[in-house]
This record gives C-alpha cells, sequence and structure tokens, in this order.
C-alpha cells in the first residue's frame, strides 16, 4: 500500500474581504484502485521470494565452488606424490644410465634421455606445488580467511557416488528462471492495473470575517482519457514477459541435456572406476615396483622403461 503522498495547504489573509483576515485549510489525498495495490503487494512479494531464492542459489554456488578446490587440492597433492615416487625411480635410471653409459652397455642419447626425463619431473613436481598454492589462496578467498588453507592429505579420497534417482524434474537455477517469468507476468498485471481510475479524498474548512464556518468534504476520481501511454506500457510488459518465458523454457532445455550428459558421464566414469580398482592399480602397481630393477639388471632396455614407467 503505498499512496501518493497528503497534500496539506494553507492560506491567511483577505481572502473574502479586505477589512478582515481569513483563512482556509485543506488536506487532499489521491488514491489507486483497490485492485493496482493488490497486485503491487503480490509483484512486491514475488521480488522478495526471488531474492531469498536468489540468495540461497549464491550460498549453494560459494560452497560449489569451495568444494570444487577443496578436491582438486587433493588431486594435486596426490599427483605430488606420485611425482615424486616416480623422481626416486628415475634418479637411479639416471645413475644406470651413467654407469651402462661409461661402460659401454648403451648410446649416449640413453643417458641424455633419462637426464631429460629427471628433469621433466622436477619441473611437474615444482609446476604442481605452484598450483597447489594457487589453490590455497583461492580458497582462503572464498573461506573469507587470511591465513594458508592446506589439506590433510590423509583424507579419504573416494567419494559417495550421487543418487541419481532422487534427481528432480529442475534444479534451484530453472526455478530462479521460473520465478523471473512470474515476476514479469505479475509486471503485466500491475500495468493493466494502473490503467483503473484514480480516487481522491479531501477536506476543505475556512473562516468568513474571522469566524470558522465552511467545512467541506471532497470525493472525486481521475479516469485516463489519454490512455495510449498506459497501452503502451502494457504492451511492452507483455513483450517483456514472453521473453522471459523464453528464456525459461530455454533453460529448463539446457538442464535436462545437462542431466541426460551427466549421468552418461558418471556412467562412464564409474565403468573406468570399476576397471582401474580390479586390475589397472595393481597391474601398474607390480610394474612401477619392477620396472626400474629389471632396466638395472639389463632385463630390458631403455625404451622399454620409459613406455613402462
Amino acid at each position: 500500500f503505498k499512496p501518493a503522498k497528503t497534500l496539506f495547504e494553507f492560506q491567511y489573509g483577505q481572502i473574502n474581504i479586505l477589512t478582515k483576515r481569513d483563512y482556509s485549510f485543506q488536506v487532499t489525498q489521491m488514491f489507486s484502485s483497490p485492485k493496482a495495490y493488490l497486485e503491487q503487494k503480490k509483484l512486491a512479494q514475488s521480488k522478495i521470494d526471488y531474492s531469498q531464492k536468489d540468495f540461497e542459489w549464491q550460498k549453494k554456488q560459494l560452497s560449489y565452488e569451495i568444494k570444487k578446490l577443496y578436491y582438486e587440492g587433493l588431486v594435486l597433492n596426490k599427483k605430488i606424490e606420485l611425482l615424486k615416487n616416480k623422481k626416486l625411480m628415475y634418479e637411479k635410471l639416471v645413475k644406470s644410465a651413467k654407469v651402462k653409459h661409461e661402460t659401454g652397455e648403451t648410446h649416449l642419447l640413453d643417458k641424455i634421455s633419462a637426464e631429460t626425463y629427471f628433469k621433466e619431473i622436477i619441473q611437474q613436481i615444482n609446476a604442481s606445488e605452484m598450483e597447489v598454492i594457487q589453490h590455497q589462496y583461492a580458497l582462503a578467498l572464498l573461506l573469507n580467511v587470511e591465513e594458508s588453507v592446506t589439506w590433510d592429505t590423509a583424507t579419504h579420497f573416494k567419494l559417495n557416488i550421487l543418487d541419481t534417482t532422487k534427481m528432480g524434474n529442475e534444479n534451484m537455477w530453472v526455478n530462479l528462471w521460473k520465478m523471473q517469468k512470474d515476476i514479469a507476468s505479475q509486471e503485466t498485471k500491475v500495468a493493466k492495473a494502473n490503467r483503473q481510475p484514480d480516487w481522491k479524498l479531501a477536506y476543505y474548512g475556512m473562516s468568513i470575517e474571522n469566524v470558522s464556518l465552511a467545512q467541506v468534504y471532497q470525493l472525486g476520481f481521475a479516469l485516463p482519457l489519454f490512455n495510449k501511454g498506459y497501452k503502451a506500457d502494457i504492451q511492452a510488459s507483455k513483450v517483456k514477459e514472453r521473453m522471459a518465458e523464453v528464456e525459461y523454457l530455454y533453460q529448463k532445455q539446457i538442464y535436462n541435456i545437462e542431466v541426460k550428459t551427466l549421468l552418461a558421464e558418471i556412467e562412464k566414469q564409474m565403468f573406468i572406476l570399476e576397471h582401474y580398482e580390479k586390475d589397472a592399480l595393481l597391474q601398474a602397481d607390480l610394474i612401477f615396483q619392477n620396472v626400474g630393477k629389471s632396466y638395472q639388471l639389463g632385463e630390458i632396455d631403455y625404451t622399454t622403461f620409459v613406455q613402462n614407467s
């Protein structure tokens, strides 16, 4: 309920006759139609509801960004751990390559290649450690803390798989677009209600020869005789409403496609994960443990070592 400002008018002086000073006092208040106030209230409530949902969405996005950085940091730490183990193996490789080159068992190229691979691993470790520092700064910013953030690398790394059966037809992001569509629809109703007549309520009092006599009550209404502007506002609001509806349907379609794509990606990753857990990781550990020894003993050549390490 937001009526126009109340108008107070006061006059004092020779209002009626030249020899006497009189006064007049008038209070005027304009009102829109009750339907206009009702539609404006609904519009205001729709905007409040949208702001609250948008706030919840922002919190959800912040939580997502924090989790994303956290798990990326865990991946980087695991990567550094593997690279350091590989570095130890290549240190032994470089020593073996030098000995074999000095004894004439291998060419100089094998020795240079081994040293090059060793330096590349060091560079990968340094680059990964810098990425960890960058993630620490980014995570500290999102958490609104000044101290550096560290990861507990002993944390259980495997996550629970998403229960896709509980996924609804729409998520919070799509619902926000739906609420924008509803707001645009409500704005059209407000524009239509504004065409209805406005009402005037007034009180008028005055004195005649310094004696309070006249008291008048006024009731009036204002009609939109020149209503092209109102019609234009309604048309513009309808166009905005249609655009909001198209955008909502578009975002809904994008969401449905992304859900199908991500569900297929989850299924693919589950298949890959099962393969690594059952077979590939065990085989990789055996290869990693034996490839260095085999090269040092001369059981495999340098090329086979690089392919398996």
